[in-house]
């Protein structure tokens, strides 16, 4: 089976072809597309899915994701790409000197359409805190300020680990959309 996955960014083709390869073969496509104004990735990543599957007249898989911080109701949360181009991660962590609560959250919302059909979606998200300085080379966006809760005894941030997947968000929408796809194969 075959999908296209729409996106400008190689890291997350390598991700999604780390966890859907061989069984299912990735074909990357780099186009630009309109992308909504809304309150959830769920709802940004279907009305994409839909329209592109719509203009490809392709089984398509779009992902959108964001970085949620606690003490700001969730801001940037869908809005992460636009706040982060302008500011980066040092601008973030400038801004948030002197917070107490760095609780922080990414999420992640893959939508999956092949023409003239409806989107499904897959959701995955993961708790941290923000760390006090950028940490580490690996990965991208706010890797190296993530600290996530789940399996770190070591405190890293995603941008100190080595191991291949290690974002458990996405890592976690995808095996659900892996699924999808491969019992949708097999009917």
């Amino acid at each position: 089976m075959d999908v296209h996955l729409i996106t400008h960014n190689k890291n997350k083709v390598a991700e999604f072809r780390n966890y859907l390869e061989p069984a299912i073969k990735i074909i990357h496509v780099d186009i630009d597309y309109p992308e909504i104004r809304a309150e959830t990735n769920e709802t940004v990543a279907k009305h994409a899915a839909q329209a592109l599957a719509e203009q490809l007249q392709k089984p398509v898989v779009v992902e959108d994701s964001g970085f949620y911080i606690h003490a700001w109701d969730g801001f940037p949360g869908v809005y992460t790409a636009t706040v982060c181009k302008k500011l980066g991660n040092r601008g973030l962590l400038k801004l948030m000197q002197g917070v107490e609560d760095r609780t922080v959250s990414y999420r992640c919302a893959i939508a999956y359409c092949e023409p003239d059909g409806i989107p499904h979606v897959f959701l995955g998200e993961e708790e941290g805190t923000m760390a006090d300085e950028e940490r580490g080379t690996l990965g991208w966006g706010q890797d190296p300020i993530f600290v996530p809760k789940e399996n770190n005894t070591q405190n890293r941030t995603y941008g100190e680990m080595r191991e291949p997947g290690h974002n458990l968000f996405r890592g976690r929408a995808l095996e659900r959309l892996k699924e999808y796809l491969l019992t949708k194969s097999s009917q």
